[in-house]
């Protein structure tokens, strides 16, 4: 589920044009509308929706636009929410995966969002915090820690007796507070004291409880196996799932004598029996198959408002269909960018969005509750996007040629079977390359798509990005940092001054970005050196890069920013320096003089700079030949390898803009 740019004597311009916060140099900007609604809450007018991956938005219209308000709030990834007189409470999602972690926990806002304060420190690290209820002045916490309660408005927290599982939904029946677990259903009589499992009637998949929901003195459960009833306190349990056409039930609510419940891929079902029997619930929810999941149900002043993978929805036409109500819900957790000179597309869950008007509007070309995990651009029209984990049929990659009118599969060749997922892609003319969780890449003809060629980087890796400069091929890995080859099977690692987190990389002319878990660097000189270049963005974990026009556009771990190319790199930049001149030829070859002695041939059309390196295969530099501005005419370098081991090297000749790379073997 969110980078950089706009030159400076525009963005002034662009602060009337549309929404954005500006983070020193860095510009924020809002992402298509939509996106996953794992929560809702209230207090009065204000109603408030938690999202996953771009913090909480409030409305104070029923639902008619939403802002984002999340100033203080560090963890956008939100996972439930509650209300609690004038403090707004919202739990978010702690994880610790690679070299990503989000110290989940609590924030509390006691000004309607305007600002948000933490509660971390009782809770433990990376916390998960599932689900909340409030019962008089003590609140409940469900965590994968288990069970906490406050009961002074949320500033010191106490863990209870159920500890050690994860707590994901309450309700409240009089005195009975009743806890959904994974192990099942759990009450307490003592405000939280003490607590005991009442699973009677619970069996198999059952135990699994999603959801929970008090209606008078019946108690609906939400389960991985349909929704069950008590009608005794808990005492017994009873299944009653007829007319439900999906077993696993995400979210419950009631109004009135009404009970809603939402599925995992089907959509909403009500009942007004009390169980009895289930009808669906779906016109006007997106027709997308089997993903039309309901994390979330509210009722809200006597409205029911659903959260999905597309945004909110607002049960009218007296509680026949669903109205999509999704203006300002913006998506901001962006997969991966890609970019030409006129547009910028998004890789998000809910597929490929598009934007002309740099971030002002976005326009679906391609995909829906689909995660897009790589993109690759080329010209106005063609675009491949690489679907994450493939879809139903194992299918990784689809190409377009006209801009999302028509998709294609194209991913023959690709040993989907063996485990190997497509995680970036790219394309130079006719060839399109494929990068893998494996460590290595594909390659093919683009007129005729079968992948072939697989070559390894470096195994027991992941090729997050690929980039074209200069007639070389660079791709970031995960770890291991950015890696060189002009010929698909030599690689040389060119690290030097930059970290080995590598999430992301952008070309544009001469300049290459890398986006890592620290922050953006810059290389000029094809990598042989990188400096940083994110000064003035607060958010360091870089989730891709992309470069459109003259703009440096960063999806980060908190949303969308740019950046105007001109400031990042100091002067006013010219497009007609980054293309190499035609008239310079650069013609590389070696061959083996003596048993100590490699003489380095080349021929420059013009007097350059040449900068000439030589590298081990593990990209450590061994020596550099020369770096100065030589005539134009042939030249005849020599390098003395009497004190190198045999074996494999590589020669690393930079010309401007223009980088070759040629294998060397020595002998002895």
């Amino acid at each position: 589920m969110k980078t950089f740019l706009f030159r400076l004597i525009f963005y002034t311009v662009l602060l009337s044009l549309f929404p954005h916060k500006a983070t020193a140099q860095w510009a924020y900007v809002n992402g298509p509308d939509g996106g996953i609604i794992n929560a809702f809450a209230a207090s009065g007018k204000y109603i408030f929706a938690g999202t996953y991956g771009s913090g909480v938005f409030l409305s104070t219209n029923n639902g008619t636009s939403w802002t984002a308000v999340n100033n203080g709030i560090t963890n956008h990834y939100i996972r439930s929410l509650a209300s609690n007189d004038s403090t707004i409470l919202a739990g978010t999602v702690g994880f610790e995966s690679g070299y990503k972690a989000k110290n989940g926990g609590i924030f509390f806002s006691t000004d309607n969002g305007a600002n948000w304060n933490s509660i971390n420190n009782v809770l433990g690290d990376y916390v998960d915090v599932f689900s909340f209820a409030i019962s008089g002045h003590t609140i409940f916490v469900g965590t994968d820690y288990g069970i906490f309660l406050s009961t002074d408005n949320a500033k010191n927290w106490v863990a209870t007796g159920l500890k050690n599982t994860n707590i994901y939904a309450f309700a409240i029946s009089g005195n009975n507070i009743y806890a959904g677990a994974d192990g099942g259903i759990f009450l307490s009589t003592d405000n939280g004291s003490t607590w005991t499992a009442v699973n009677t009637g619970l069996t198999g998949l059952a135990v699994y409880v999603k959801s929970l929901t008090a209606s008078g003195s019946n108690i609906f459960a939400g389960t991985a196996d349909g929704i069950y009833l008590s009608t005794n306190n808990g005492a017994q349990w009873k299944a009653v799932n007829s007319g439900l056409t999906n077993p696993t039930v995400l979210s419950l609510a009631v109004r009135g004598d009404t009970i809603f419940a939402g599925t995992e891929g089907e959509g909403v079902f009500f009942s007004t029996n009390n169980g009895a029997s289930w009808t669906m619930l779906t016109n006007g929810l997106p027709n997308n198959g089997n993903n039309l999941s309901i994390f979330s149900l509210a009722v809200v002043n006597g409205n029911i408002y659903a959260g999905t993978y597309n945004g909110a929805f607002l049960l009218t036409n007296e509680g026949k269909s669903w109205n999509a109500i999704n203006n300002g819900l913006a998506i901001n957790n962006a997969y991966v960018l890609a970019a030409n000179e006129k547009a910028i597309i998004m890789g998000t869950f809910n597929g490929v969005f598009e934007s002309t008007n740099n971030g002002a509007t976005w326009v679906n070309i391609g995909f829906t509750n689909v995660a897009i995990s790589s993109l690759s651009m080329r010209g106005t029209d063609t675009v491949l996007a690489g679907i994450e984990g493939g879809d139903i049929d194992g299918n990784q990659v689809y190409l377009t040629e006209n801009n999302g009118t028509t998709w294609v599969n194209v991913s023959g060749g690709l040993p989907y079977n063996m485990g190997v997922g497509v995680t970036s892609l790219a394309m130079n003319g006719k060839t399109v390359f494929a990068g893998t969780n494996s460590g290595g890449i594909y390659h093919s003809d683009f007129t005729n798509v079968s992948w072939t060629g697989f070559n390894y980087i470096r195994n027991g890796t992941i090729v997050t990005s690929l980039a074209l400069s200069g007639g070389a091929i660079f791709a970031g890995i995960l770890p291991g940092g950015v890696f060189f080859s002009n010929n698909y099977s030599t690689w040389i690692q060119v690290n030097n001054g930059l970290p080995d987190t590598v999430t992301s990389l952008a070309a544009h002319g001469s300049m290459l970005f890398a986006g890592t878990t620290g922050g953006i660097y810059l290389s000029t000189d094809s990598g042989l050196s990188w400096s940083q270049a994110a000064s003035g963005l607060a958010d360091r974990f870089i989730i891709s890069l992309a470069v459109c026009d003259s703009t440096l556009f960063a999806e980060t771990d908190n949303g969308l920013y740019f950046r105007p190319l001109s400031e990042i790199v100091g002067v006013i930049y010219n497009k007609t320096q980054t293309h190499f001149k035609k008239q310079t030829a650069l013609i590389l070859s070696n061959s083996i003089r003596s048993n100590h002695t490699v003489t380095i041939n080349f021929t420059l059309a013009q007097s350059q700079t040449v900068n000439l390196r030589i590298y081990d295969l593990s990209g450590r530099e061994i020596t550099t030949i020369v770096n100065t501005t030589l005539e134009a005419g042939k030249h005849n370098l020599s390098w003395d390898t009497k004190n190198v081991a045999a074996g494999n090297y590589a020669v690393k000749m930079q010309v401007g803009s223009k980088v070759v790379v040629k294998n060397i073997p020595v002998s002895r």
